[in-house]
């Protein structure tokens, strides 16, 4: 029993070394670590210095874009004035090219528009057919006609009336010679009372009678000398003033041409309504009114400047400073064997959000960005004009920059 103590006394003396021994070594290793640590974190103190890095911006600023004509399409409508109007003709199909002043269509309207710029015309034709009469000086040839019928017929009058009264008179004076001439001759018998006292006295009063007609006669002769030739020279008078050429009816048939020849420009200019003119040179796009059909708020049809096309290239408003006007720009889309090349033309005054949505998520669609017009060659102009609205992507050729970073 004793000897068993003894032997565990001496286990544990030997275990209490041995964990003596360990922490001695775990407080040797960590004291090395720690002072190792301390001499790997000292860094020797070093002066700062600028340093100048060079690095090449890329050369070119990526944006998408869409192809479109010269300016907007336009949508050909009739005139206001021919509300409700119908397309009679139709000139044009879609992808024609038109010139500016082309006729491209004619409304319903026209045949009766037309019909009344003849009416108009002739009215004009009358009313410088009477102007030529009135300075000609014979606008009222019929009333000067009349006139002079008027006076021959005075100036017959007048003279039957003198000739029936002159003889008038002779007669009566030949009447009155013989009536004297057997007044005197029974004078003597009437005194030697041949003849009776009453038979005398007759043949007295039928001399003063015949005295008193021819006094009559006399009278009536000289009204008449007197008041036909005034109405001669009346019946003259108004003739003269028939056949003088007055200015009043001169300018009065002269603002009846002038109102004619207004008619005729008003008719005119409502004829020209009916006719559908192209405003500029350019091709038809779409037609959306046939013939039969009334113009609708689409109109008849859209045109669009495709001879010059551009695109049109949203770039992100941190690249825009880098764009010049005059820079090469290239444009590319699957449907092409080739990149298009093009010219800037007009960088944008305003920034908007993005009109061409990519495919790739990542990309902000709400991302601001400023439009830039690129003018496209000629040769891919003609390229794209049947691809309006294709969206495409835009690489614009700038300068390399150097960039100073401290």
């Amino acid at each position: 029993m004793l000897i068993f103590k003894t032997g565990s006394m001496k286990l544990g003396r030997i275990s209490v070394f041995v964990l003596g021994i360990f922490c001695g070594s775990l407080a040797v290793g960590a004291y090395w670590l720690l002072q190792h640590s301390s001499r790997s974190i000292e860094t020797p103190i070093v002066e700062s210095t600028s340093l100048n890095i060079t690095r090449e911006a890329p050369d070119f600023v990526s944006a998408l874009g869409r192809i479109q004509p010269k300016d907007e399409a336009i949508v050909i409508s009739g005139s206001s004035s021919t509300e409700n109007a119908r397309v009679s003709e139709l000139l044009v199909r879609e992808g024609d090219r038109v010139r500016q002043g082309e006729i491209i269509a004619i409304l319903d309207n026209f045949d009766r528009l037309q019909a009344t710029l003849l009416e108009a015309e002739t009215d004009v034709a009358l009313a410088r057919a009477e102007l030529d009469r009135a300075e000609a000086g014979d606008a009222k040839q019929g009333q000067i006609a009349a006139q002079e019928a008027r006076i021959e017929d005075l100036r017959v009058q007048f003279e039957g009336q003198v000739a029936t009264q002159e003889a008038t008179i002779a007669r009566l004076e030949a009447e009155l010679d013989n009536a004297k001439n057997e007044y005197e001759r029974m004078l003597p018998l009437a005194g030697e009372g041949a003849i009776s006292t009453s038979t005398i006295e007759n043949r007295r009063l039928d001399v003063v009678t015949l005295q008193e007609d021819i006094r009559g006669a006399n009278a009536r002769l000289e009204e008449i000398l007197e008041s036909y030739p005034n109405q001669i020279l009346e019946a003259r008078s108004t003739l003269a003033n028939l056949r003088e050429v007055r200015p009043v009816d001169v300018n009065v048939a002269r603002a009846k041409l002038e109102q004619a020849l207004a008619a005729v420009a008003k008719a005119e200019a409502e004829l020209e309504l009916a006719y559908v003119r192209s405003p500029l040179d350019g091709r038809v796009l779409k037609v959306h009114t046939f013939p039969g059909e009334t113009i609708d708020t689409e109109g008849i049809l859209e045109l669009a400047q495709t001879q010059t096309m551009y695109a049109i290239a949203e770039v992100y408003e941190t690249d825009i400073t880098r764009v010049r006007v005059g820079q090469t720009a290239l444009v590319s889309n699957p449907m092409f064997d080739e990149e298009l090349r093009g010219t800037v033309e007009q960088i944008g005054a305003q920034i908007g959000k993005k009109d061409v949505l990519s495919s790739d998520p990542s990309l902000d669609v709400d991302a601001r960005v400023v439009e830039v017009k690129i003018r496209l060659t000629p040769e891919d102009s003609q390229t794209v004009s049947n691809l309006i609205n294709l969206q495409v992507e835009i690489k614009i050729e700038v300068d390399s920059q150097t960039e100073n970073l401290s």
